[in-house]
């Protein structure tokens, strides 16, 4: 393990100039003035960008600059080993964070991502999880909306649990209120994933077993997301399918086999999106579910991936300032439990954020994500993680400062 103490910068954000690399630089001009620095290609867009946001947070304006581009090896070496910890905001991951998770192993450095692309974290997985934990490095995947409120809301509900002598059963996640948009990065993440997808049969095997960020020998108490529309009598409205459900359980999942089985083998774990009640709320499980359940029709064929890329956001394009802020999301997971051989009481815990999930908060929560990695002091448990595997129940109050409250 490399002494990173001498190191000039806690934090590099790789991708500064992008949608959600902006907000990470935002919130860590306001939390670690300089303490990090900003890189990418190109050092006179980010020159531009650093001006941008210095109208609004001014420390921004005296945050260095470095250069490092993906097709450069070198170059992400130099950028690794200037950190304690590099924040990668630079997707499609499965086409551009492999480099990257490479320079940062070679330099002793962490890394943290946004990624939701389950075959890139299986293949990050597979090639690197051994030398990561030979060298003490931490490579912490899905450090945003996708998956800490997810992640980190079973982590909390377990700890409550087991300070009143139960155990988790079943942990249901409700989305229940939300506005955001999407932005281009995401889109080519998903139209990627699915053409691999297509070309690749244990690829689609991936991305249809519950288990396959877990280790081998996983439980089987979860058999696949819910892709349906039922009336959830405890909400009081009807329910469809979450967009992001495929990501965030396996996640959890794998937090829980990294955690020695914490929550239990035979935990199981489903997320859903609320519609409300009456004929709108029933209109509306109706059309999500319908749309989640077409999408690998849509991405099933390279005219139809073309298309949906047609009328999709580009890459870079994503909801403007104003849009961020006015953004918000509000859920809640509740948890069965068992207290010994009888049926426990139910454990809730609320979550909520205060602008955009998949930009504002997504941005607050990576830069806290990646300052709780380079505040960590040496020895450290090096592998490929998740957040609740390598930041724990710390990580829950420090999200507050991104404005996502887990009550």
């Amino acid at each position: 393990m490399q002494d990173r103490s001498t190191r000039p910068f806690d934090v590099i954000v790789f991708g500064a100039s992008g949608v959600t690399g902006r907000r990470a630089v935002e919130d860590l001009a306001r939390r670690a003035p300089g303490r990090f620095a900003m890189a990418g290609r190109d050092l006179a867009k980010l020159a531009t960008v650093r001006e941008e946001l210095a109208a609004f947070v001014p420390a921004v304006s005296d945050v260095s600059l470095v250069r490092a581009a993906v097709d450069d090896p070198e170059s992400l070496r130099k950028m690794a080993s200037q950190c304690r910890v590099v924040a990668n905001a630079v997707g499609p991951y499965a086409h551009y964070g492999t480099p990257v998770v490479e320079a940062c192993l070679a330099s002793g450095t962490d890394h943290c991502d946004i990624t939701g692309e389950v075959q890139w974290m299986r293949s990050i997985i597979e090639r690197f999880d051994r030398a990561a934990k030979e060298s003490g490095v931490r490579v912490v995947h899905a450090c945003g909306f996708d998956s800490i409120p997810s992640d980190l809301g079973v982590l909390s509900l377990d700890h409550k649990a087991r300070t009143r002598g139960l155990r988790l059963a079943r942990v249901r996640y409700v989305l229940h209120g939300v506005r955001g948009r999407g932005s281009g990065g995401s889109f080519a993440s998903l139209n990627n994933m699915f053409a691999k997808a297509n070309e690749d049969p244990a690829v689609r095997g991936l991305l249809t077993d519950p288990y396959s960020l877990c280790p081998d020998g996983a439980p089987d108490a979860d058999r696949g997301e819910f892709k349906g529309v039922r009336f959830d009598r405890a909400r009081g409205g009807w329910a469809g399918p979450f967009f992001m459900a495929p990501m965030n359980e396996r996640v959890v999942r794998r937090s829980n086999a990294l955690l020695g089985y914490r929550y239990g083998r035979g935990l199981r774990y489903e997320e859903s999106h609320a519609f409300g009640r009456g004929p709108i709320g029933l209109t509306g499980a109706v059309t999500v579910a319908a749309f989640i359940n077409a999408i690998p029709w849509i991405m099933d064929g390279p005219w139809r991936r073309r298309a949906f890329a047609a009328i999709s956001p580009k890459p870079g394009e994503g909801p403007t300032r104003e849009q961020i802020v006015r953004g918000y999301f509000a859920l809640t997971l509740d948890a069965e439990t068992t207290e010994g051989d009888r049926e426990g009481p139910l454990l809730s815990v609320s979550v909520k954020g205060d602008r955009d999930p998949g930009y504002g908060a997504t941005g607050g929560m990576f830069a806290e994500s990646a300052l709780l990695l380079a505040e960590d002091s040496e020895p450290r448990e090096g592998g490929v993680h998740t957040t609740a595997s390598a930041l724990g129940l710390r990580a829950i109050e420090r999200m507050a400062r991104a404005g996502v409250v887990f009550e």
